[in-house]
């Protein structure tokens, strides 16, 4: 009778974990969709008034072009054409490159979920040379402070690139987030493709293999007695 209760138990936590989390909407960056048309040539391409954080797309990028001819919906297509390309997405409020910040706001009401990482997802062709490096600032005292992390290779998580925000030296305070950059280097030649920049929670089933974990502990221990 204890082990059903046991198990009862942790099937409801399981679950319960499980719904909190799908429920739970992470604090998006930019999710590629209405996308202003990127100009025929020039290696910067803003926009103000994007559905993104901080209102403000500002893109740079060398050894490729922009193209939305193609491209899937909601995302943003980048055409490497040499083998030393760079792709760059910053978001700090501002058109203009130097250092600009977004004042953080901080919402005490509804503050930014507790997130663990930075997903940068898409389509991408990579080499063992290709790196996505992310760089986060966060506010420290009068002026900002810049946190970076560097991936090599082919993306680390599926078909993301996945930061963990602990991986960041010092890990960044999110209520306190004044700029966020993305930039690609040496993608492999062709087209690829950005579909979402975002901090994010652990998945829903993260929550439910570490319940079912516990119920295999619980069933061990049982058959140990």
């Amino acid at each position: 009778m204890k082990l059903k209760t046991a198990l009862t138990w942790v099937a409801a936590l399981v679950v319960g974990m499980s719904l909190g989390q799908a429920q739970a909407s992470s604090l998006l960056v930019d999710d590629f969709k209405s996308l202003s048309t990127p100009p025929g040539s020039g290696n910067q391409w803003s926009q103000t008034g994007a559905p993104v954080w901080g209102t403000t797309r500002e893109f740079n990028k060398s050894g490729g072009s922009f193209s939305q001819t193609g491209a899937p919906a909601g995302t943003m297509k980048f055409t490497a054409t040499s083998g030393t390309n760079q792709l760059s997405a910053n978001y700090d409020g501002n058109t203009t490159t130097g250092n600009t910040f977004i004042s953080p706001t901080f919402d005490l009401v509804n503050p930014p979920l507790p997130s663990q990482f930075l997903n940068v997802s898409g389509n991408f062709l990579t080499t063992a040379t290709t790196t996505v490096q992310a760089s986060i600032w966060t506010q420290s005292g009068a002026g900002f402070t810049q946190n970076t992390y560097t991936l090599t290779g082919g993306p680390n998580w599926g078909a993301n690139y996945r930061f963990t925000l602990a991986d960041f030296i010092p890990t960044p305070n999110l209520v306190a987030v004044g700029r966020v950059r993305v930039t690609f280097n040496n993608l492999g030649l062709g087209e690829s493709f950005v579909d979402r920049i975002q901090f994010a929670v652990p998945e829903p089933s993260t929550f439910a293999l570490a319940g079912l974990a516990v119920v295999g502990l619980v069933i061990a221990r049982r058959k140990k007695k």
